[in-house]
């Protein structure tokens, strides 16, 4: 990704992107909202997908131990990109 992704990212964000578009079926992506504490959610979405259908799954990361769980979509994220409130 570039450095300057300032929220979920999308595939204009790939580095030197139109070579991994052609090159690869299906990219999936994280995104963490807040990752500060140990413990926080993270968004698993499909941005690229052939013959599949886009999904967005949230799940917990435990930091303390390295392990995802099934999560809950948090209640207010706020995209730096547009600037508001999703």
């Amino acid at each position: 990704l570039r450095k300057d992704v300032g929220g979920r990212p999308s595939l204009d964000d790939l580095y030197e992107s139109n070579v991994i578009r052609q090159a690869t079926d299906n990219i999936i992506m994280m995104y963490a909202p807040n990752s500060d504490p140990a413990e926080y959610e993270v968004e698993v979405f499909l941005a690229k997908g052939k013959e599949q259908q886009r999904f967005s799954e949230w799940l917990h990361f435990n930091g303390h131990f390295q392990v995802f769980t099934r999560g809950d979509e948090p209640e207010v994220t706020t995209s730096k990109r547009k600037g508001v409130i999703l």
